[in-house]
């Protein structure tokens, strides 16, 4: 902070205690608008563990199962039947990282849909044989929201909202939009030893349920404890 390098906010909690709380520098430097306990950030990867946490509300009520096979949502996939949905919700079903292909930066700048993503990964649709290994893929949680959408009849977003963010009152959790307004979003920098700038432009659906929701720390700690506590799931 004292070098201006953080623009953040700090929730450090021990059970259900807040130990510290506080918010560093700005959420806009053109308008030098402060970060504040209400400002919302988007949370890349940290969307997965909220995806997870709703797939297996719909397989508590029995919409799917972890042992559902690819093959029974995306039947034209290739060796869709040798992968789980438990291996594409724990990276272990080998099947390759969109990140991997060149151009994955430049479709996040154009208005792509998940499908179309996944289409490029047929390509090369796996590093090793389902369940060999662990290796992180965000294309697997690109099928995990197509695979909710279908099972639901709703969008991802609405299904999220319905099911988890409403019953858990995480009332400043949501979908990041390219189009829609959401107050007290935090602008997005990229910063350098020498340099700070906009972050670039990205559109949202290219990440989709791999990583297009946005948060605060208030909000990632009612979750967690839901988790710890299990708030909407059994223990089992």
């Amino acid at each position: 902070m004292a070098n201006k390098r953080f623009n953040g906010n700090v929730l450090i909690a021990k059970g259900d205690t807040v130990l510290y709380e506080k918010s560093y520098g700005l959420a806009n430097r053109e308008f030098e608008i402060a970060n504040s306990r209400s400002t919302k950030f988007v949370i890349g990867s940290i969307t997965k563990p909220l995806v997870a946490y709703t797939l297996l509300l719909l397989e508590q009520r029995g919409s799917l199962s972890l042992d559902d096979r690819l093959s029974k949502y995306f039947p034209d996939f290739p060796d869709a039947d040798s992968v789980s949905i438990k291996q594409l919700l724990n990276h272990t079903s080998g099947i390759t990282d969109y990140h991997a292909f060149e151009e994955w930066r430049n479709d996040s700048k154009l208005d792509i849909t998940p499908a179309h993503t996944l289409s490029t990964i047929r390509k090369r649709p796996y590093i090793f044989k389902p369940g060999d290994r662990f290796s992180y893929s965000n294309s697997g949680y690109l099928f995990l929201g197509l695979i909710m959408e279908q099972v639901s009849g709703q969008s991802f977003e609405d299904l999220i909202q319905q099911e988890l963010l409403d019953p858990l009152q995480l009332y400043e959790t949501g979908i990041a939009s390219n189009t829609r307004i959401i107050e007290k979003l935090a602008s997005g920098y990229t910063t350098t030893p020498r340099e700070t700038g906009k972050a670039e432009y990205i559109n949202y659906r290219q990440p989709y349920t791999s990583g297009n929701m946005y948060s605060t720390p208030r909000d990632l700690r009612k979750f967690t404890k839901a988790v710890m506590h299990n708030a909407l799931l059994t223990p089992e």
